[in-house]
């Protein structure tokens, strides 16, 4: 599975690039800015796109990157997860009419990321039932 990670900086993509090893992600690509993100989507199959929502610089809208993104018909099949500290009920809804799949809250764990790319992928935790003490 080929993960397109689009984050400003070298320190938050190295964060996010661990925890996705840790649930067993390995294909995991790197953009810095957005034409570098539309030079990935153009050469490489990307099987889910990360976006940063903070590492724009100022004056470059996040919305606007991605329903640009959205247009094309590669991408439009291609989950968007959404990271972003902005967590009013406003920012959710433009991030997601923009062309996010899902909308992760930052600071966010290890779990509240595989909560998030399980329910992309619709992965279900199977329950395992608790086992019975057999009768001596």
């Amino acid at each position: 599975m080929n993960i397109l990670i689009v984050v400003e900086t070298y320190f938050v993509a190295r964060i996010l690039r661990e925890r996705l090893e840790e649930l067993g992600y390995s294909e995991i690509m790197l953009a810095t800015s957005a034409p570098e993100a539309v030079q990935h989507l153009r050469v490489t199959s990307i099987d889910l796109i990360i976006v940063d929502a903070e590492w724009l610089k100022p004056g470059i809208d996040i919305h606007a990157f991605l329903t640009s993104i959205r247009k094309s018909d590669e991408v439009k099949s291609i989950p968007i997860l959404m990271c972003s500290s902005k967590n009013k009920t406003e920012d959710v809804k433009m991030a997601l009419n923009a062309g996010a799949s899902s909308y992760l809250l930052k600071p966010y764990n290890e779990e509240a990321l595989k909560e998030h790319l399980d329910g992309i992928f619709g992965v279900e935790e199977l329950e395992i039932p608790e086992e019975t003490e057999a009768a001596a």
